[in-house]
């Protein structure tokens, strides 16, 4: 019997792509560590760790966890004209995904997340996925303008400093997109309708309504009164995180001003998204001793900084995943499968009986 080919059968091809995207991603995670390693001065690194002081680590993990629950209630305040969402719930589906994101490559627990709130909350998956689009476009504002600020004030070179505003730049014209495009979608059925003609009309209706629910998503950030919360709640996540960054920085006794401490959140965010390694793994090493070196930090110094940090946090984030798991009763269907629950199902954060 002849054996079908490989696109026909089931997962063939899509399990194949999956399987190169894998290979592309250790590759290049390899590739990055490799280099990483070969700048390091180990004798001053094992030194410098062996001088770690612990307290100022445990100080570093819980202002790290301020910053989940700052993300999780940006969150609820996005998602505040589609529903009313508990903080609580919403904290655990942040470190799920987080956690989820240290494992696979391409940004995969961006997508757990995402189910896991659309199934457990009953909220529609362009709704959610609108939300999450603009935490994206307005995370990468604030960082990038970290970064440019950060960039000429501590004179790392005019040329950093235009890459960092071109992604300023071009993250102020996605803010201007969403906004033209929300107006268009604030009335699915009749943009489907005008635009789309060529589609039978049950697929015009269909695609009209993923678009109002898609504004949806983007309305919280147009008004006014929703969206002083949204700015306040994204300053306390990266304020936190920069304060985690400096508290890792006592940790090894690196002398370091605040504004530096802004520019590596602002540098380890930009790069370990957009480098789609498991945890940004290599990436975030490679770049933030990079720029320690351009601070004057010593390469031994440099190389426990990002060693601790990175090592810590994933590790941390990878013990608190398993708590939020059991608290809020995840299954592997409500990660895995695309389909609404049972009514009988609870909702996400209800506790246990």
């Amino acid at each position: 019997m002849r054996k079908a080919p490989a696109a026909a059968r089931p997962g063939g091809e899509p399990g194949k792509r999956l399987g190169n995207r894998l290979l592309l991603s250790l590759a290049l995670t390899s590739t990055l560590l490799l280099v990483f390693a070969l700048r390091l001065d180990l004798d001053n690194l094992l030194d410098e760790l062996a001088g770690t002081n612990f307290a100022w680590v445990g100080a570093a993990v819980v202002m790290n966890l301020a910053a989940q629950y700052f993300r999780a209630l940006r969150h609820h305040y996005l998602l505040l004209p589609a529903r009313d969402l508990p903080t609580s719930g919403l904290t655990g589906a942040v470190i799920i995904g987080a956690a989820i994101n240290n494992v696979l490559p391409l940004r995969g627990g961006s997508v757990a997340r995402m189910q896991l709130i659309a199934k457990r909350f009953d909220v529609s998956r362009p709704t959610v996925a609108a939300t999450m689009a603009a935490e994206i476009v307005l995370d990468t504002l604030i960082v990038s303008a970290f970064l440019v600020v950060g960039i000429f004030a501590l004179h790392l070179g005019s040329l950093l400093g235009w890459i960092a505003s071109a992604v300023l730049a071009a993250s102020a014209s996605l803010l201007v997109l969403a906004w033209l495009l929300s107006r268009s979608f604030r009335h699915g059925d009749a943009f489907a309708e005008q635009r789309l003609r060529f589609l039978p009309e049950t697929t015009r209706k269909a695609v009209g309504q993923g678009l109002m629910q898609f504004e949806l998503g983007w309305q919280a950030v147009w008004r006014a009164r929703q969206a002083a919360p949204l700015v306040a709640a994204s300053a306390a996540i990266w304020l936190s995180e920069s304060v985690s960054y400096w508290f890792f920085g006592l940790a090894v006794d690196l002398d370091l001003s605040p504004l530096a401490y802004l520019t590596l959140v602002a540098l380890a965010n930009i790069v370990t998204s957009l480098a789609f390694t498991p945890a940004g793994l290599g990436a975030f090493e490679l770049s933030v001793s990079e720029l320690l070196r351009r601070l004057d930090v010593s390469s031994g110094a440099a190389g426990a900084y990002v060693l601790l940090s990175h090592g810590v946090l994933t590790l941390m984030m990878m013990a608190v995943a398993p708590v939020a798991f059991y608290l809020l009763r995840v299954r592997a269907s409500d990660l895995l499968y695309l389909r609404r629950p049972p009514e009988d199902e609870p909702p996400l954060g209800a506790g246990r009986a």
